[in-house]
């Protein structure tokens, strides 16, 4: 879809526009990104990292698991895949999932290699 819109900006921002002209989609798209989420982070990944920075118990991080709020999140983000395919932010979004659930993994290697021998 191709949306034609008029802004007004600062003469600071403005003149910068023209060498990066092709280049302003991307430039907006980043911005809305951000201005939807501030913090730059996702609710489920706020979730896990909380989790982590409380220094679990290695039982602890064996018995966690996802808040159903952020399973279903997930789960909403792999239908639509399946389905209608991800936007470019739930692409990066579903990216970051991928990653942190990895480092979850490693850290329930860990928390069971640590009960099993006492380490």
């Amino acid at each position: 879809m191709k949306v034609t819109m008029e802004m007004e900006l600062p003469r600071a921002v403005a003149a910068g526009l023209p060498e990066r002209q092709a280049e302003l989609g991307n430039i907006f798209t980043l911005g809305l990104r951000q201005w939807r989420n501030p913090s730059g982070a996702y609710p489920w990944l706020k979730e896990v990292l909380g989790k982590l920075a409380s220094v679990p118990t290695p039982a602890e991080v064996l018995a966690w698991k996802l808040s159903r709020k952020a399973q279903a999140r997930i789960e909403a983000l792999l239908e639509k895949n399946r389905t209608t395919g991800l936007t470019p932010e739930e692409e990066q979004e579903w990216k970051c999932f991928e990653q942190v659930e990895h480092v979850i993994r490693l850290a329930k290697v860990r928390a069971a290699s640590r009960l099993e021998f006492g380490a």
